[in-house]
């Protein structure tokens, strides 16, 4: 009977610990507003870039498209 408790206060020694080492971790994981705002910014920046040399493609396509082709 002896062995069920101590497996029972290892298995709750071990969950608040993890408790305790996810709480810690977890600051660390969310980002602020400030790196939010700079991944945001980032990011528009290269879609932009893609939306630009992407423009002459979807003109082609959208020409095609008026002409009764159909779209794949």
């Amino acid at each position: 009977m002896w062995a069920v408790w101590v497996v029972v206060g290892v298995l709750g020694a071990g969950a608040m610990t993890a408790a305790v080492a996810a709480r810690r971790s977890g600051a660390d994981v969310e980002p602020t507003v400030r790196e939010f705002a700079d991944f945001r910014d980032a990011l528009s920046q290269q879609v932009a870039g893609v939306h630009a040399e992407s423009r002459f493609t979807r003109r082609h396509v959208d020409r095609r498209v008026g002409e009764g082709h159909r779209r794949a």
